[in-house]
């Protein structure tokens, strides 16, 4: 049986980052799984059939197109803090698909809004259905879990590294956190502290590739990684277990 994963983000390379983490983790944790019979158990999907996650931009028009209504309002009788209608919306887009996925994962940046994670964790409380929902709330952005990620594979990754640790005061893969600027060219944005590391964008998915899961969960804890890895670990490892078990 493949299991069939719903991701809404803002971007593809949100979607390669979450994938790439959301297979290491199974590989990892599934015993009887190994990487290369990965496309057997698990697959990707967005609404629109042609892509494999929905692009978060274009969720209201789904909606919309789909004739489906939101229920505007309170969450468990509090107002919704930043993103807490917007992931209420995804969730109720993610479920009516057909088929039906079995596990939805929801992938939010912060930026400069901290409070985007208070209402995402709204969205949540209140919703007690099936399929069972995975979040992945990077704190400030992706690129900061990408950082948690970064190993000097070179000499010229090693100078760049050493020139940036310079430049900043302190080490970003060791301390992602601190790259915690949403304007970017500011010294410590994420992106551009990224773009100085590495010679090529391809090199980002490695960093979360070939760093072992225990040091991704360590230099994660402040940047929304490893509670991701943790997400995904309760939601989807569950599933191929049970796969396993019938």
């Amino acid at each position: 049986m493949s299991r069939l994963v719903a991701i809404v983000c803002e971007a593809d390379a949100d979607f390669r980052a979450a994938s790439t983490l959301i297979d290491r983790v199974l590989v990892e944790q599934i015993e009887w799984l190994e990487a290369e019979n990965i496309e057997h158990v698990r697959c990707y999907a967005g609404v629109e059939s042609e892509y494999e996650w929905t692009r978060l931009q274009n969720v209201d028009a789904l909606l919309k197109a789909r004739k489906l209504k939101v229920k505007m309002g309170h969450f468990l009788g509090e107002p919704g803090d930043p993103d807490a209608l917007m992931a209420r919306k995804s969730i109720l887009l993610l479920s009516s698909m057909k088929p039906r996925p079995d596990v939805l994962v929801v992938i939010r940046d912060t930026d400069n809004q901290p409070e985007r994670k208070d209402g995402l964790d709204q969205a949540r409380s209140e919703y007690h259905g099936r399929p069972p929902l995975a979040l992945g709330v990077a704190i400030i952005k992706r690129e900061n879990w990408i950082l948690a990620g970064f190993r000097s594979r070179d000499d010229d990754e090693n100078q760049r590294l050493q020139a940036e640790r310079q430049r900043l005061g302190y080490d970003p893969s060791q301390s992602p956190h601190r790259a915690n600027s949403h304007e970017y060219r500011s010294k410590n944005c994420p992106k551009q502290v990224l773009e100085n590391l590495m010679a090529t964008a391809d090199r980002e998915l490695e960093c979360l590739r070939e760093t072992a899961l225990e040091e991704l969960q360590t230099r994660g804890i402040n940047v929304g990684l490893a509670d991701f890895l943790k997400e995904i670990e309760a939601t989807i490892c569950p599933l191929l277990r049970t796969d396993q078990r019938s």
